[in-house]
């Protein structure tokens, strides 16, 4: 009699293993169409909708990797629509979830290229120095000399 009880556990946790699998197989391939929906209207040229596809999928899914593919096409958007400090601020958000990591600078001097052409020269001055102490070697370290010494003449120092 015992052995029936255990085998009948051991069943119904394997079979609940298995629907939670599908559950977050599932809810995966939601997340993926939800994010490709976004990016055919993005690259069909309407953004706006797309804009609203993005910002949708970040409140279902902020901690989701594929967030930082919507946060940074909605960067993208505000960006042509020039509005600068609000893309500057996406752009912080991905600097401060990803870090000093390669991607996470890359959003970092796109922050500082947006503070720039806002007339925060000093901040994006910074910032720049920043990215070059965090990866000298790098090609990002390379872009930021350029621009900082471009600022340094504008800011005439």
């Amino acid at each position: 009699m015992s052995k029936f009880w255990i085998m009948s556990f051991l069943s119904l946790l394997i079979c609940g293993q298995s629907l939670a699998q599908e559950k977050v197989s599932l809810e995966e391939k939601q997340m993926r169409l939800s994010l490709d929906l976004a990016e055919s209207l993005f690259v069909e040229g309407k953004k706006r909708e797309a804009f609203y596809l993005y910002q949708d999928f970040i409140e279902m899914y902020p901690d989701s990797s594929l967030s930082i593919n919507a946060l940074e096409r909605m960067a993208q958007i505000y960006s042509e629509k020039q509005r600068f400090s609000a893309a500057s601020k996406i752009y912080h958000r991905l600097y401060t979830r990803l870090g000093q990591s390669e991607k996470g600078l890359k959003f970092r001097l796109r922050q500082a290229t947006l503070l720039e052409q806002m007339g925060q020269a000093t901040t994006a001055a910074m910032i720049y120095e920043e990215i070059i102490k965090e990866r000298p070697t790098s090609a990002l370290a390379e872009e930021a000399t350029i621009r900082l010494s471009l600022t340094k003449v504008f800011l005439g120092s």
